[in-house]
């Protein structure tokens, strides 16, 4: 009887731990490629650009029609000059305006930046990895056989994707990180190796 109870919660054990991610013994785990990780990341787009996105732009455009300035004319490329003279002078105009334009732009990333942080920390994955089977792990391998020593910290995580910030030189590192994956042999890109993290593929076997 104690050794069911044993089992029954070392087993309980097993499947909470084996949560993150699903990359156990049973399974086989490779070094992603450059078209599962751009198949992820179209999906995590889409799904930002509904959910963050979206509503970012109608923010912007509310701005520019205080402005005078109408949903066409901010998105048309007729007369361009005359809507950047007459943008430019309503936030010289009004500051304020501009500033808070600014903080719903970096809102906006920072959102990014926490949305594939966060789901990388916690899942080892986010939705777009899950659907074509990637997750984040720790470039290392574990002594301990145990799901929870592939788990990267949250500062790896938050590093692996500081190039969300739109700021130089951070943006630079989405060129660099797509070289990196092409030409690397275990297909790393820069941001990875600086956190110490890696994205693989898993295939159950």
């Amino acid at each position: 009887m104690k050794k069911a109870k044993t089992a029954a919660v070392r087993k309980k054990k097993e499947l909470s731990t084996s949560l993150f991610p699903k990359i156990e013994r049973r399974m086989l785990a490779v070094n992603a490629g450059l078209l599962t990780r751009a198949v992820s990341l179209l999906v995590d787009f889409l799904l930002l650009r509904f959910t963050i996105a979206i509503p970012f732009v109608k923010k912007v455009l509310s701005f520019y029609e205080q402005a005078g300035i109408t949903v066409y004319e901010a998105n048309s490329s007729i007369n361009s000059s005359e809507v950047f003279n007459i943008s430019r002078a309503y936030f010289e105009a009004h500051p304020e305006i501009l500033n808070q334009l600014y903080l719903w732009f970096i809102g906006m990333f920072a959102a990014f930046w926490l949305y594939f942080s966060l789901m990388e920390f916690f899942f080892g994955q986010t939705f777009g990895k899950m659907l074509v089977k990637l997750a984040v792990i720790r470039d290392e391998r574990p002594s301990v056989k145990d799901a929870r020593a592939l788990r990267p910290s949250i500062l790896q995580c938050l590093l692996k994707n500081i190039r969300w910030i739109p700021f130089l030189p951070l943006i630079m590192l989405w060129p660099i990180d797509l070289l990196f994956v092409i030409f690397r042999k275990d297909k790393r890109s820069l941001s990875e190796v600086m956190s110490g993290t890696k994205t693989v593929q898993y295939v159950e076997y």
